[in-house]
This record gives C-alpha cells, structure tokens and sequence, in this order.
C-alpha cells in the first residue's frame, strides 16, 4: 500500500499538470474494498482531477457508490468530490443533482451534512438550479451536526428564501436562540 500511495501521489501530479493525460485511464482509480483509507482519499482526489467532460457520469455514478462505505472519510471525501466534478464540469450537473438528492434521504447525518456543503457550493456557481435543492436542504437544519453544514442550510435559506413558502418559521427558531449558539462557524 505504501508503494501504490506513493505512485499514486505522483500520477495524481502529472493529471494536474497535464490535463488530460489520464482521460482514458480513470477506472484505473476506482477504490478497492479492500484498500487503506489513505490510498481510498488519493484515489478519489484523483479522481477529481481526471475528471473531464467524457468521463464525468462514469465517474459520479463511481463516486456515488463510495458515499455508503462503512468509512465516514471516504463517504465525506465521494461527496465533496461529486459536488467538486459538478462545479468544474457543467455537464455532470444532471447525474450530479440526482445523487446529491438521493444522499438527502439516506438521513445519515454526516452525509447530509457533506450534500449540504457541496449544494452551497454548487448554488453559489448556478443560482438558477436552486429549485432542485430547496425543499431537501430547508428540511434537513435538525438532521445536520457540523457547524459548516448548519450554515450551509442558513445561506441556502437566507438567499433563496423567497423560493421557500417555511422559509420566514425555518429562520425565525434560529433567531430566537442566537444567544444561545456558542459555534463561531454558525
């Protein structure tokens, strides 16, 4: 594992420095069951950079399969990586949309967590797309734990609430307690 982590270091610095290179090759970095979690991380950073319009949907649907490994780094690490394939690629917005909205009803909560940061992200780029996301992100403020992700759900609520009919009583408990928030993220 040592020696694959670090040919894989130096692949991964030649798909950044030279686009393309690996289009062809992406299979190459999909994750064993077997493998440690540190080659599992670099397999999937890898893979956002070979990420290119030909290979995107292949490689989301990939990812997407990562996201209900018993690890929770590697689930964590699939979605950024969907949500990092998406911004980059417009193309795989679809596929990408598709799967962030099927990690929503898992109810797992570290995974809704990440689909909420990686839908902040992609709504900062498409602000048009908001209608896809708004109803999973308003509902899901309780099931979320990290600070990032509660505010993530804040500023999906605050700058598109004019699209979300609950948006005035999904804000307003939040206010109510502001005292009482110690997270600084929030």
């Amino acid at each position: 594992p040592e020696l694959a982590y670090s040919c894989l270091c130096h692949i991964k610095l030649l798909a950044q420095r030279q686009p393309g290179v690996f289009d062809e090759a992406y299979q190459l970095f999909f994750c064993r069951h077997n493998e440690p979690l540190y080659v599992k991380v670099l397999k999937l950073e890898t893979l956002m950079v070979v990420a290119c319009e030909k290979n995107c949907k292949d490689i989301v649907a990939e990812l997407s399969s990562y996201v209900l490994d018993t690890d929770v780094t590697v689930a964590k690490k699939a979605v950024q990586a969907i949500g990092e394939i998406a911004v980059q690629i417009s193309t795989s917005m679809d596929i990408a949309s598709h799967m962030l909205l099927s990690f929503f009803e898992t109810e797992i909560p570290y995974v809704v967590a990440a689909a909420v940061v990686v839908v902040k992200d992609i709504l900062r780029k498409y602000p048009e797309r908001s209608a896809e996301y708004l109803s999973a992100v308003s509902k899901c403020y309780d099931l979320v734990e990290t600070s990032e992700a509660k505010a993530g759900v804040i500023w999906v609520i605050g700058e598109h609430g004019e699209y979300i009919d609950e948006s005035p009583y999904l804000i307003e408990p939040l206010i109510d307690d502001y005292e009482g928030i110690q997270d600084p993220g929030i």
